[in-house]
């Protein structure tokens, strides 16, 4: 049976591992080593200003992680930004990571220029959901983005954005009912597709309680 938690210590080399499994290139899959430390410094990245996370795991398996933050007031984990800092650190040295850590730091520039257009009257930003591919389908995502909004509803949140892109499974965000607020071609490629297009959606807390999401 599947059950949700909050991201914990516990879970961070199955979270490494989900991350990398979902968007590293090839070559990092291949290299364990190089696979956990990219998984790793994603996973540190979106924690370091997280206020609701959500991890999915069956029977002992991570199998997916949402994680949401305040942009009003996007606080910061200092636990996570020292944790941060030394993956950082080894991606960039390391000549097995390096081209990768330079292309998603290229990717989060274009990403933010696309939410400085449009996204500015937004309270809050799913920063990071994936679910592992064998377990789409199953309605494992659409429970874990409900807690999200059911999170928001209670704390006041109106409304969210997020980022996604053609190498994620974007259509999920259209069946949600959420408005696609812009999109940008580019000539990044994320893991197994090559020049992906990165959109950006937004939704209303109050939209999904009215339509019954909680």
């Amino acid at each position: 049976m599947v059950e949700y938690h909050e991201v914990s210590e516990e879970y961070f080399d199955g979270l490494a591992e989900l991350l990398s499994n979902t968007w590293a290139t090839p070559d990092i899959r291949s290299n364990p080593v190089a696979m956990k430390h990219n998984g790793l410094s994603s996973l540190f990245f979106f924690m370091v200003h997280h206020t609701y996370t959500c991890v999915a795991v069956d029977e002992g398996k991570v199998i997916g992680l949402l994680v949401s933050t305040s942009v009003k007031d996007r606080p910061c984990d200092m636990k996570y930004a020292k944790l941060l800092i030394k993956e950082i650190a080894y991606v960039i040295c390391n000549p097995d990571t390096r081209d990768s850590g330079m292309e998603w730091g290229r990717y989060t520039q274009i990403a933010k220029g696309l939410e400085d257009k449009v996204a500015s009257e937004y309270e809050a930003e799913l920063e990071l959901f994936v679910v592992d591919e064998a377990y789409r389908g199953q309605g494992i995502g659409t429970r874990m983005f409900k807690s999200m909004i059911e999170f928001f509803h209670k704390t006041g949140v109106k409304n969210f954005f997020l980022h996604t892109d053609t190498a994620c499974t974007y259509q999920f965000y259209d069946y949600a009912g959420l408005k696609r607020l812009g999109a940008l071609q580019s000539d990044i490629n994320s893991a197994d597709v090559e020049g992906i297009e990165l959109y950006i959606y937004g939704g209303e807390t109050e939209d999904f309680v009215k339509r019954g999401w909680i």
